[in-house]
């Protein structure tokens, strides 16, 4: 009953964008409102892992603390900023960086 209920919803939502005056421009606010949301969250999510873990990344040598630094503003501009290929290959320099530091951290353990 409540699947039948939300994709009603969803497609009233749908036809409200499609079929009333401005309605792709109520998307478009509406589609930036929630990426900047998403990307706050990451933001957050990472300034409370940085305090969480603060005397664990005081032990990585200097480089491998700069680019896991990187690697997190990497990811925050990549996914407020790009798309396509551009971002899938932000994305994989970014794993492999955090790869990288997780390799570091794990020697010193």
């Amino acid at each position: 009953m409540s699947t039948a209920r939300n994709v009603a919803i969803v497609l009233a939502i749908a036809a409200a964008v499609t079929f009333l005056p401005g309605g792709g421009d109520v998307a478009a606010v509406i589609g930036r409102t929630l990426s900047f949301a998403f990307i706050a969250v990451i933001a957050w999510g990472l300034v409370y892992l940085y305090r969480r873990h603060r005397m664990d990344l005081e032990q990585l040598r200097t480089g491998f603390r700069v680019l896991l630094y990187a690697a997190g503003g990497v990811l925050v501009l990549a996914l407020a900023g790009t798309s396509g290929v551009v971002l899938l290959i932000l994305l994989v320099a970014v794993a492999l960086a955090l790869f990288a530091v997780w390799q570091e951290y794990r020697t010193l353990a």
